[in-house]
């Protein structure tokens, strides 16, 4: 049994190395139940530094499950997520990685990065520098290297944006991780075409976006 007056707020972090999940009094803002999972990340000598989707969500279900156990029946309101920016995950028709997700930290865009920031319109419309730890190189390289992955899938997702979707079934992603992937037209608040098109992909690969404190979604019954 659930206790409806004594609700608690459930937080899920996807991190780069583990998930952390919290339960939270909003009433008294009391961190009331805990749980840290970690996960492999594949490294090598070239800067590869990936991921794989299914132990991201592996973690969210043991961690949650394990917070849900502390919380003796009360009453989860709400959940909000968080996760690592500046990833690459690419996702085809069947919601199914095409590769291994790439964090901030793979360093395979080397010479990518020096294309792209010579580019004065990444600056001018994304608002940032270009540097290897955003997303837009590394999508770029996978256009170079991975070009029929690339052209097979239908949607660029971050972190806390797949965990999102296997919570409620809800594509999307936020402003602030839009913008931190350097393909986003942040005066025109949509998707940009041409940075899109300067790494070589479709800009039918941005997912719709919400503001951080939107509603994605309700989270499945199972």
């Amino acid at each position: 049994m659930t206790n409806p007056a004594n609700p608690v707020l459930v937080g899920i972090d996807v991190g780069t190395t583990g998930v952390k999940v919290i339960g939270l009094d909003p009433r008294s803002g009391v961190i009331v139940a805990s749980d840290t999972r970690e996960y492999e990340t594949r490294t090598r000598s070239d800067g590869t530094h990936e991921q794989d989707p299914a132990a991201w969500w592996g973690a969210v279900c043991a961690g949650t499950r394990s917070v849900v156990e502390q919380l003796s029946g009360r009453r989860v309101q709400a959940v909000g997520l968080s996760g690592h920016m500046h990833s690459l995950l690419l996702v085809d028709g069947d919601d199914t990685p095409v590769l291994p997700a790439l964090t901030w930290a793979d360093r395979r865009s080397g010479e990518e990065t020096a294309r792209l920031a010579s580019d004065p319109r990444f600056r001018l419309t994304g608002g940032n520098d270009v540097v290897g730890a955003f997303t837009a190189p590394k999508l770029a390289w996978a256009a170079t290297t991975h070009p029929a992955e690339v052209d097979r899938a239908h949607r660029l997702v971050l972190t806390k944006d797949y965990i999102g979707h296997l919570l409620t079934g809800v594509w999307a992603t936020d402003e602030t991780d839009a913008l931190g992937t350097l393909l986003y037209d942040f005066r025109a608040q949509r998707w940009s075409p041409e940075l899109f098109a300067a790494v070589g992909a479709s800009p039918r690969l941005g997912q719709p976006v919400l503001r951080s404190t939107d509603e994605r979604g309700l989270v499945h019954a199972q």
